[in-house]
């Protein structure tokens, strides 16, 4: 019987990897749920228990929920490659991986649908469970009341309808939602996540998405007249005429600066970020579009915690879906957030936005 960590072995050295007994010890721990759908029978007993349940009531003949696993570490630990490595290979049709922030626009989304309804979440969940096993969360974090209290109730669904959960984070569960509005009210939650997933930190103090990597200049700062000229040569212009272009998401215009070869839009920070965008629209944005300039970024202080949000939100959304990142700004990297309430989400932030520099991921995005 072929295993996890024989795959992540042979996938180590095709790709020429370093050797990390964190991340050995992390495969182990999720060989044990990736044996359960490995088993021959699994099929034919899932169908049996469910029906089981369905008709005497029963709740305990095949007990899923104790392989739900929650992995947490530092930024460039490996958690989503691992993650991805262990979801690709899954034996089962029964299985979706999400985003996570991408999964709860879908959950309200869906919701709205259901307005009037006394219960949608679990009219919802139940036909999740219809189609799903296992589902992977990567880049969970709770980050207002909204979805704390909504991912509270769905949690609790899945835990009824035995639906598995494989969750990475860059926050130990203790630390959810800390600092937010009303987090007290959250609590009980992070009891059941401690209760009835697995905890497991990942961390061997390497940065991969760092290591060896050859970086490109597209980061552009500070902002003078040099700057903003090796702006519009990557741009592919020499001289920077405002045209105004509005691009139609979500039924609302968003303004562009100009559009380049009808495909390469230049944003100023302030239409993406200082005005109130959400994170659908981030996430069309990017389904739009396979790079894009932003023109005129600002450092994000204590008293804009709101566009820091929204630009965790805009870098997410352009890091899942490839999509290239040229930037000018009026701070390096490092200095783009100096608040206090997302400090913690920003080292993810500031992790990918090095990655998204690199050679290796500009080459691997997909160019229409």
């Amino acid at each position: 019987m072929n295993s996890l960590l024989n795959i992540y072995k042979n996938k180590i050295i095709e790709k020429k990897y370093n050797h990390d007994d964190a991340q050995i010890n992390l495969i182990k721990c999720l060989d044990n749920t990736y044996k359960v759908f490995l088993h021959d029978k699994y099929l034919l007993k899932n169908i049996f228990i469910r029906f089981l349940n369905k008709t005497f009531n029963k709740k305990n003949f095949f007990e899923l929920n104790k392989y739900n696993l929650y992995i947490w570490g530092g930024v460039g630990r490996g958690k989503t490659w691992i993650m991805d490595l262990f979801y690709q290979n899954l034996p089962t049709k029964r299985k979706m991986r999400f985003h996570f922030h991408h999964f709860m626009i879908d959950i309200h989304r869906k919701m709205n649908n259901l307005s009037g309804n006394p219960n949608p979440l679990k009219i919802i969940s139940n036909n999740i469970k219809k189609k799903l096993d296992i589902i992977c969360f990567d880049e969970f974090f709770i980050h207002d009341i909204a979805n704390a209290m909504l991912f509270s109730r769905i949690i609790k669904y899945f835990l009824k309808f035995k639906i598995i959960l494989i969750i990475t984070s860059n926050i130990p569960p203790n630390d959810l939602y800390k600092n937010g509005l009303q987090r007290s009210r959250f609590i009980s939650t992070i009891k059941l996540i401690n209760k009835n997933y697995t905890i497991f930190n990942l961390d061997s103090g390497i940065d991969y998405r760092l290591k060896n990597s050859t970086f490109l200049k597209i980061w552009i700062s500070p902002i003078s007249f040099k700057t903003k000229k090796i702006f519009l040569k990557l741009l592919g212009i020499k001289k920077y005429v405002k045209k105004n272009y509005n691009i139609l998401i979500n039924n609302r215009l968003i303004k562009s600066l100009r559009i380049v070869n009808k495909k390469i839009p230049v944003f100023d920070f302030k239409d993406l970020c200082i005005k109130p965008l959400d994170q659908s629209d981030y996430f069309i944005l990017s389904k739009k579009f396979n790079i894009i300039f932003i023109y005129n970024v600002s450092q994000i202080n204590e008293y804009q915690e709101d566009v820091g949000k929204r630009f965790l939100f805009l870098v997410d959304s352009l890091y899942d879906n490839k999509v290239k990142l040229v930037v000018l700004s009026s701070v390096v990297i490092s200095n783009i957030y100096v608040g206090k309430l997302l400090k913690f989400e920003y080292k993810r932030c500031i992790s990918r936005l090095h990655e998204m520099q690199s050679k290796k991921y500009f080459l691997s995005s997909n160019l229409s």
